[in-house]
This record gives C-alpha cells, structure tokens and sequence, in this order.
C-alpha cells in the first residue's frame, strides 16, 4: 500500500478527484444552504448574485485541483514556470 502513496502519478489523479470532489461539496452546500438563506431576502439581487458566481466558483476550484496536481509531477518541475503563467492567464481571462 506504501508504493501507491510513494507513486506521484498516483498522487496527482488523488489531486485532481479531490479538487472535483471539494467543487462538488462546496456547490451542494452553496445550492442547499446559502440558496435557503437567499431566498428570505426580498430583493432578487442575492438570488442572481448566487446563480452568477455558482459555476465560476466550481470550475475555478477544479483549476486549481489541475495546477496543483501539475506541480506534484516531477516531470513538469522544468515547466514550473510556465505552468504558473499559464494559470494566471488563464484565471485571468476567465474571471475577466
């Protein structure tokens, strides 16, 4: 069981579902609680707000799940550097 922790690929898929995994908690909690605690406010402006940052929230959790998992690989130590650029740029073109 020690070789698979010891395993890097390993240690990157368990990156990459764990940053899915975390996504998909954190929109059952926003969609199931805070949606209920939205929905006593009498303006719409909440409820839009909600629906507007629900999925960019998610998605951008699953990035970083990839950026981290891409750090743990030895093989992209070289890239290190263009990976962050990358991940800048693309984090800023999304939420842009």
């Amino acid at each position: 069981m020690n070789i698979f922790w010891e395993n890097e690929y390993f240690q990157f898929l368990l990156i990459i579902i764990g940053s899915i995994i975390f996504a998909k908690i954190f929109n059952l909690i926003v969609t199931k609680y805070i949606k209920k605690i939205t929905e006593k406010a009498i303006t719409g402006i909440d409820d839009m707000l909600m629906r507007v940052i629900r999925k960019p929230l998610y998605i951008f959790i699953i990035i970083i799940g990839f950026y981290f998992g891409l750090k743990s690989l030895s093989i992209f130590t070289p890239y290190s550097l263009w990976i962050n650029r990358l991940f800048l740029l693309f984090t800023h073109y999304y939420y842009l």
